[in-house]
């Protein structure tokens, strides 16, 4: 969202211990509109005021291009998420869990054939992304513990966040004066 790059990417809790994070490029998949993809990821906000220290900056936006086939143009239920390192979380989005977990070794074997076949998959178990708000926290507290600083909760923690906090808040009312409707409420809290 376009928020993202205002905000800064390393979210609340690490902006408390680290200078801002800024995405520098984005890779997307073949069938997307530059215009729209740059408005989602920075134009909405552009000429918005923020907090000292925050700040827009405009990414690169690389299209990642394949042999087409009759399914590249076809939508899916499935996301991946993945970062150097670590193993590619295969995402069904209707539930909000991952479905297969594939190593890094074997992230370079992965087929169009092996996409396709998860539409006629069956789910035989599901669970959380390695990417997820419970994950990170636990990852995020050991580092407070390491660092031999007081662990809070994710709420305490997020809200202590402060610069972050009012980029956040910059955003929503960006959004809300160019007339681009209020930022939705979480409808689930994580408490933990």
């Amino acid at each position: 969202s376009s928020g993202i790059n205002a905000e800064y990417g390393q979210g609340a809790l690490l902006s408390t211990l680290i200078d801002n994070i800024y995405f520098s490029e984005f890779y997307v998949g073949r069938a997307f509109d530059d215009v729209a993809m740059a408005r989602a990821l920075y134009g909405r906000l552009q000429g918005s005021k923020f907090p000292a220290g925050v700040s827009i900056k405009v990414p690169e936006i690389h299209r990642l291009t394949w042999k087409p086939s009759r399914m590249a143009d076809k939508t899916t239920i499935y996301g991946f998420a993945w970062c150097e390192g670590c193993h590619l979380d295969v995402i069904r989005a209707d539930i909000g869990s991952v479905i297969e977990m594939i190593k890094p070794a074997d992230i370079s074997s992965i087929s169009e054939d092996m996409l396709r076949a998860y539409d006629s998959r069956e789910i035989k178990s599901a669970s959380p992304s390695q990417f997820c708000s419970y994950n990170y926290y636990e990852a995020f507290t050991e580092l407070l513990k390491a660092l031999s600083k007081t662990v809070e909760s994710y709420s305490k923690l997020k809200k202590s966040a402060a610069t972050y906090q009012a980029a956040k808040q910059a955003v929503y009312n960006a959004f809300q004066q160019k007339g681009l409707g209020k930022w939705p409420k979480k409808t689930i809290i994580p408490n933990f």
